[in-house]
């Protein structure tokens, strides 16, 4: 059988689909994602560095409460999938200066299931209009940009460093950027 990865022309152009996920609050990773903010809702100064910019990786990791962030095992009984958590808690792991450190945190139940909630519901929406959005321009009509794609729209403006990493600069022009992003 050939590999065919065209989508049609009525499903290309007049149908937008939001993720498909069991939990909303982590995307079925087990790590809970903070891309839209949410988190920051229950942990003001999560993933903010010391001068109160927001910059990932500085907190540990958020681990979910929903079935991604366990282990799976196969009917024989051998582990299939290494989790976040076992029946004991949040999993850690051998610290550098010794003993035990955590491999993440958490959030309590309730407000992992808040994010879910709010996330899904947020998708649920934007399918809708997108949809409708779609339908809009596929009739003629004028469509305004939605405000969450002019808001990304203006914020890649401000990036162009996005894909520029420090380790492809050179010496001072590294230092100099790396230095400007702290500030």
């Amino acid at each position: 059988m050939a590999l065919y990865h065209k989508r049609s022309a009525f499903d290309r152009d007049l149908t937008f689909y939001s993720p498909s996920a069991n939990c909303y609050a982590c995307y079925d990773s087990g790590i809970v994602s903070n891309s839209d903010g949410l988190v920051n809702n229950y942990l003001p100064d999560y993933d903010k560095n010391n001068k109160g910019n927001r910059q990932g990786g500085c907190d540990l990791a958020l681990i979910c409460h929903c079935q991604a962030a366990y282990s799976t095992s196969s009917p024989d009984g051998s582990e299939t999938k290494i989790g976040y958590r076992a029946g004991h808690g949040i999993n850690a792991t051998d610290s550098p200066t010794g003993g035990l450190q955590s491999i993440g945190a958490e959030l309590d139940k309730e407000k992992t299931r808040e994010i879910h909630s709010i996330r899904k519901e947020n998708w649920k929406k934007t399918t809708e209009e997108m949809n409708q959005i779609r339908v809009d321009i596929a009739k003629g009509k004028k469509v305004s940009t939605p405000w969450y794609i002019a808001e990304v729209k203006e914020q890649l403006k401000t990036l162009p460093d996005l894909f520029s990493f420090p380790s492809e600069k050179k010496g001072e022009e590294a230092l100099t950027s790396m230095s400007k992003k702290d500030a």
